[in-house]
């Protein structure tokens, strides 16, 4: 049986092979090229929310659900009132993102989506993708499946930020919706990075989430129970419906991803390292990041790594730092959120701070801790 041949096949339909879709889509330039898109999932459920700051109007604005203008940040000490201006913290559902990008692209004639699972990839002149039902040809793959090798390189420093949420509605007022939090870690679990996001929704609805930040998965087990002790006990809320749970588990890492690349299987997303290694904030960057990759196709150019090599050794830093004394993680954003203004974070966080901001940034924080991490990553 002949394998279906495409010019360009993306394996998986999230953040990432989607926004590179309908990149592609709405580019005169892929108008004549045939395009595959190969997932597992029929993109139907909110699996994900994700959130991002922007300055002024952005691209995805009619799918916004909720937008702030200001922020909280609790230490176990002292809290901090974050007035964003000009840029605005954004929230997007999974569920509007896919419907969204579903309706643009099964419109487009050179456009095929298969809802199928991939079992193998063969490189070649072209590279063979195999499911069960089928085999298709690209000529080029982008490829957004996270190598299993991140998770055991000795060489890189690895941070799980997992989590679980639950969007719940209460009988009375709680929230002031025009306000989220950005960190809470008023409670917290052990000696590890952990802390509760709270994006509010109505005066009565909002999805809170426990998060950790460590270098394994301790603490998963105790998500549903730390939710609880935290609406109960901080919210002080005794009366709620849960109408909604999320969990992920995101990687922040040094790993080398682009060791995996090739000419013909590029791979994508956090499979790419898209994530922001110190944050874990994935979607604004995976759009930054489409963008670059679109003008290398286009121009026929090397794709090579935007981000300066600064901005990697600083993510190495922190990443250190979580790694190897994770308890101090707490004091560490509380002195980043107290000491910075957001504004200048954001810039650092988004890699256009200038080297005031990040002398700044880097004089906030622990300086025995950080600094000997420093000079560790610089070195190495």
């Amino acid at each position: 049986m002949s394998a279906e041949l495409f010019d360009y096949a993306i394996i998986g339909a999230g953040a990432a092979g989607l926004q590179l879709a309908l990149a592609m889509e709405s580019d005169a330039y892929f108008s004549e090229k045939s395009i595959l898109i190969l997932d597992k999932d029929g993109k139907t459920a909110n699996d994900k929310t994700w959130c991002f700051w922007e300055i002024g109007q952005g691209k995805w604005d009619g799918l916004i659900s909720k937008s702030w203008e200001t922020g909280l940040f609790h230490g176990k000490d002292q809290s901090e009132v974050l007035n964003l201006s000009p840029y605005k913290y954004k929230m997007l559902r999974s569920e509007d993102f896919y419907a969204h990008a579903k309706n643009r692209l099964l419109q487009a004639a050179n456009i095929q989506w298969v809802q199928e699972e991939i079992t193998e990839v063969q490189r070649g002149e072209k590279v063979t993708l195999s499911t069960q039902k089928a085999t298709y040809k690209a000529a080029i793959v982008f490829d957004s499946r996270v190598p299993e090798e991140w998770s055991t390189d000795p060489n890189s420093l690895r941070i799980y930020q997992h989590f679980r949420g639950w969007r719940i509605k209460t009988v009375k007022n709680v929230f002031d919706p025009e306000s989220f939090t950005m960190m809470d870690y008023r409670l917290g679990f052990e000696d590890s990075c952990c802390f509760t996001y709270i994006l509010p929704i109505s005066s009565k609805e909002a999805l809170i989430e426990f998060t950790f930040f460590t270098p394994d998965m301790r603490g998963s087990d105790h998500y549903d129970e730390l939710l609880k002790k935290y609406i109960a006990q901080v919210l002080k809320v005794e009366s709620y419906q849960k109408l909604e749970v999320e969990e992920g588990v995101i990687p922040m890492t040094n790993y080398p991803f682009e060791k995996h690349q090739s000419d013909k299987l590029i791979k994508i997303g956090a499979a790419a390292g898209w994530v922001k290694a110190s944050t874990g904030y994935s979607f604004n960057n995976a759009g930054k990041k489409v963008d670059h990759l679109i003008q290398a196709i286009k121009s026929k150019s090397q794709l090579n790594e935007n981000s300066a090599q600064r901005f990697k050794l600083y993510d190495s830093t922190l990443l250190h730092v979580l790694q190897n004394h994770n308890s101090k993680g707490p004091q560490l954003f509380t002195d980043l959120y107290t000491k910075n203004p957001i504004q200048r974070l954001f810039r650092f966080l988004d890699e256009e701070s200038s080297p005031l901001d990040e002398l700044a940034v880097m004089a906030s924080v622990d300086k025995a801790a950080f600094g000997k991490a420093f000079l560790k990553e610089l070195f190495r």
